[in-house]
């Protein structure tokens, strides 16, 4: 990612000491009590011109509302003057730090795609993008009762730090510390109803950001697979007129998705690169693992994780775009609590609507804990409920989708655009601050059943309708409605084997003596959240053949890579 590591200091500070927290900096800065260094992407690094009063450094991509031109550290100079107003009013994502005479002030975007953490010392203020930095500084330890839905859901539900003592800025929070004092301001913003907007608006949004690189004369390359989302996006390049792009896709576990998008690339002869490199498998890349864990915090499994590494095969030149959080514009997020649960959200009952957000990962942890998690899920259902208008009066439907984008986008997609921003400089259209205020204001009929995005392929591109579309590793027809799709895709998953088990076995025989030699050692079993046994049991089980723990064994490699970054030896 762009990064930003800093410490405003109680004591007289050591350059040297601090910059062992973090890697090779492109910008640092140093006085009696304050440091602050930045790295990594230096597209994506804006730099205010320092003085003894005033500078700022922002990472991550910033995009004007109206979607013209992608902001210069000059223009972030001048949008800051209009701070905090100035940032309702901005796409992309980013966050940073202003430092005015003798305070320090860390902003955030409003949508929560880049994050900020700090952590609170004896000897001062630490604040870092990177958590697992700040837990380099202090020894930090898992609050359960926050992780919970990090592990039982789909992904987090809270917008509060997993780790105890370290506070998570989000959704434009922001943060201002002066005379050793931190004062925290937080926001709720929640798009609201308005002015409809009609289809062909949406269209015309989504084709300006679609384009955005044009203006900077940059080359845009998206990220294509068999979905509905990307092919929507490669439907508006086909007719935006430039000829300044590519695509590029993915070997992936679900080789359906890689083939029907390189028949369609290679059909319509539209250049592309695919990607996809197998040297992740070995037991020698324990470092990529270790740092992509670090700076996603188990947003996805380890197995996961190799083919989201393929990033850096991309040129740094390149704008990469892909149709991340298009699900939010067709109605397809928590589609079975519509279908079901609609009771439980009209009556706030938290536990039951934790039911439908279940995802299972692996049983590692002791009854006790498991106790809090649960306890801890339902809490955070409970919190976001009050942060949101009541479903009666807005619709369940669009209840869900404000649901959504409050819990999902912060927690599912912040970590990966932090981690790409340190690779290449990227973006999500259909995640834009300006598309998303309006999501209310679109009519509920142009988002069901995918009508809306099934209209731009057939208008823009109807070629691109012919082809088929994938869900997982499943083939289903363009034309299919939303409730056909599931119905398909439900009754043909039990007879398709996906290649995906071969490869996560090969994964983790790669993984093994880092596996067993950290469930042999001491640490893992004097870690009193840990149900030693059952995992002791199911590892021995998978490597004496059973094939069927191979899920758990990944899961629990996740988790154990993670608590080793938190203090434990690697």
């Amino acid at each position: 990612m762009s990064w930003l590591f800093g410490c405003l200091s109680r004591v007289p500070i050591s350059e040297v000491g601090l910059s062992e927290f973090h890697t090779e900096p492109l910008y640092s800065y140093c006085n009696n009590n304050l440091y602050i260094a930045a790295g990594g992407n230096k597209r994506l690094l804006n730099i205010g011109e320092p003085d003894l009063m005033y500078h700022f450094i922002i990472c991550g991509l910033g995009i004007s509302w109206d979607c013209e031109h992608i902001l210069s550290a000059k223009q972030w100079d001048k949008t800051l003057e209009g701070y905090p107003d100035s940032l309702n009013k901005l796409n992309g994502h980013f966050c940073g730090v202003i430092v005015k005479h003798n305070s320090v002030r860390l902003i955030t975007d409003l949508l929560g795609l880049r994050e900020l953490y700090l952590l609170n010392t004896d000897t001062g203020w630490y604040f870092s993008t990177r958590m697992d930095w700040l837990m380099k500084v202090k020894s930090c330890e898992i609050d359960f009762s926050i992780f919970a839905s990090r592990w039982l859901c789909y992904n987090q539900l809270s917008n509060k730090s997993i780790v105890k003592n370290i506070i998570r800025l989000n959704q434009g929070a922001s943060a201002e510390i002066i005379n050793n004092k931190i004062t925290i301001s937080n926001r709720n913003w929640v798009p609201e109803i308005s002015n409809p907007i009609s289809a062909e608006e949406f269209r015309g949004r989504l084709n300006k950001l679609i384009v955005l690189g044009e203006a900077s004369g940059d080359k845009i390359s998206l990220s294509l697979s068999g979905g509905m989302d990307s092919r929507v996006i490669l439907s508006i390049l086909m007719n935006s007129g430039s000829k300044n792009w590519n695509c590029h896709t993915f070997h992936t576990d679900s080789p359906k998705d890689s083939i029907i998008a390189e028949k369609m690339l290679t059909d319509l002869k539209i250049p592309y690169a695919l990607l996809g490199r197998d040297n992740h498998y070995s037991n020698s890349d324990l470092d990529s693992l270790f740092e992509y864990t670090g700076t996603t915090f188990m947003t996805q499994s380890a197995f996961n994780s190799v083919k989201l590494m393929n990033y850096s095969d991309l040129y740094e030149s390149e704008i990469i775009i892909d149709g991340g959080f298009g699900e939010i514009w067709r109605r397809e997020y928590l589609a079975l609590l519509n279908l079901r649960g609609r009771k439980y959200i009209e009556d706030k009952n938290y536990g039951k609507v934790a039911e439908f957000l279940r995802h299972n990962k692996a049983n590692i942890f002791n009854n006790d804990i498991m106790s809090i998690m649960r306890e801890g899920v339902a809490e955070q259902i409970g919190d976001i409920f009050n942060i949101l208008p009541e479903a009666d009066e807005i619709g369940i439907e669009n209840w869900l989708d404000l649901f959504t984008i409050k819990s999902r986008l912060e927690n599912f997609f912040a970590p990966e655009q932090a981690r790409l921003d340190n690779l290449v400089t990227s973006y999500m259209p259909f995640a834009q601050l300006s598309l998303l205020n309006d999501i209310l204001n679109l009519p509920l009929a142009e988002k069901k059943n995918n009508k809306l995005f099934k209209k731009i392929i057939i208008d823009k591109s109807p070629a691109l309708a012919k082809y088929k579309l994938v869900m997982g590793n499943i083939y289903y027809p363009f034309r299919f409605s939303t409730f056909q799709k599931r119905l398909y895709s439900k009754l043909n998953f039990q007879f398709i084997k996906t290649s995906g088990e071969k490869e996560l076995d090969k994964f983790l025989l790669g993984k093994k003596e880092f596996i067993m030699d950290s469930l042999l050692s001491a640490p893992v079993k004097s870690y009193s959240p840990y149900n030693y046994e059952e995992i002791s049991e199911k590892v021995n089980s998978y490597y004496n053949g059973n094939g069927r723990d191979g899920d758990y064994v990944n899961w629990f490699l996740t988790f154990e890579v993670f608590r080793q970054i938190m203090g434990g030896p690697k």
